[in-house]
């Protein structure tokens, strides 16, 4: 384990403190318009290993300037998606501080509020009343109870961008307590870029199928999650083909929350005129494990998931598939990490924005997210922030009930 002298680790309170008013001149958001992909898509590509791309030189800019401006938002560590003929999406001139706002106005897990909306993290014995499960055997291997929330003192969120390439972060992430991937994404033979450890593993609907006739390499999960009335059909095979290993259903209501906060916030950067998306904007599958992490866990570090404009970086670590960008707006997710760093929500480990915490996870502050979100809540949350951005047209939706 690499030695981190202390001294170079800055207090939690210091980090993602949005600027006071008049303590500093409003930092603009860049105008660009993006193509590359934040949150991988999946896909049907080449299962051979991508030849690892050469580490890409840290930008070691200061944590105080990275943390004011977010220029270079709206790009993913990826090959270029295929074109369009006109861009997918623009992310306009800004504030900072007020594009950070939305995230206040955002609901998050451990939250009173988020409680109520989604009282479940997975489906349960005692709350198996689903429709949608039909299959007696899948009911009686759910768990006895809902996952306490906590239960891991840190977590790694590998996402399958090719940004993974970028370091060496396999031993990190085994020393976290939990690790999350997702879909496909292969360990065997990556292992010193992603790591070997894998707690759970998020499949979308598409890639239930898939797992269901052939494991990821080098695959070995204590639990498989499954999101998506499409995977609770084949929770039962998954129970049947491996009885190993733990098949959870993510509820339905927590799965819907996530998503939700998602669109909630691009709505609402979109009224202040900082993001404009054409076409669909569909919710990368990265967004509920991120969340299920935030609920499971006292720290979250993202791994793997790019917002920085590098054509180089492949799309994904694992194959030469390009990403489609007709379903995402892949610079809102770029935008959307970016504010949800800057508020502490959890740590970025991509080039450019990791800190000590990335390599060495048993340095972080275990009550960083939870004061990060008490202060939102003792602020009012989007209702007290709300009145400073309807000024320029936006109500945060987050904040009303669905």
């Amino acid at each position: 384990m690499p030695h981190v002298p202390e001294a170079s680790l800055r207090p939690a309170e210091q980090r993602a403190q949005p600027a006071s008013k008049g303590s500093q001149a409003a930092v603009p958001l860049l105008s660009i318009a993006s193509t590359d992909p934040v949150m991988p898509a999946l896909s049907k590509g080449s299962s051979r290993p991508r030849p690892r791309a050469a580490a890409q030189p840290q930008d070691r800019r200061g944590e105080r300037a990275e943390q004011t401006s977010i220029k270079g938002a709206g790009t993913g560590a990826a090959a270029a998606p295929r074109t369009r003929s006109r861009p997918k999406e623009k992310v306009l001139d800004g504030d900072m501080a007020k594009a950070a706002a939305v995230v206040d106005g955002l609901v998050f897990p451990k939250t009173a509020k988020w409680r109520r909306r989604a009282p479940r993290i997975v489906v349960n014995k005692k709350d198996s009343e689903d429709k949608f499960i039909k299959s007696k055997a899948y009911v009686s291997s759910l768990p006895a109870e809902d996952l306490r929330e906590n239960r891991h003192k840190t977590c790694a969120v590998v996402g399958n961008g090719g940004a993974m390439l970028s370091k060496p972060w396999g031993s990190s992430i085994d020393r976290h307590d939990a690790v999350f991937r997702f879909n496909d994404g292969p360990t065997e033979g990556f292992e010193r870029h992603v790591g070997s450890k894998t707690t759970y593993r998020l499949t979308n609907n598409k890639w239930t199928h898939f797992y269901s006739k052939k494991h990821p390499r080098g695959a070995s999960e204590e639990n498989i999650v499954l999101f998506g009335h499409g995977s609770a059909g084949l929770g039962a095979h998954l129970v049947h083909e491996f009885p190993g290993e733990s098949v959870l259903l993510l509820a339905p209501e927590f799965a819907s929350q996530a998503r939700g906060q998602y669109k909630q916030g691009q709505a609402a950067l979109s009224s202040m005129g900082v993001v404009e998306v054409h076409g669909r904007n569909s919710a990368p599958t990265g967004i509920e494990g991120i969340f299920m992490a935030l609920a499971l866990c006292q720290r979250v570090h993202l791994y793997g998931f790019g917002v920085e404009r590098d054509p180089s970086v492949p799309y994904h670590y694992h194959d030469k598939v390009r990403g489609v960008e007709a379903a995402h707006s892949f610079g809102f997710q770029a935008l959307l990490l970016k504010l949800l760093k800057f508020r502490d929500i959890f740590a970025l480990c991509v080039p450019g924005h990791d800190t000590e915490e990335c390599l060495s996870p048993e340095l972080s502050d275990p009550s960083a997210y939870d004061r990060a979100v008490k202060s939102m809540e003792s602020a009012g949350g989007g209702a007290a922030r709300g009145s400073s951005l309807r000024g320029r047209g936006t109500t945060p939706a987050a904040d009303d009930e669905p």
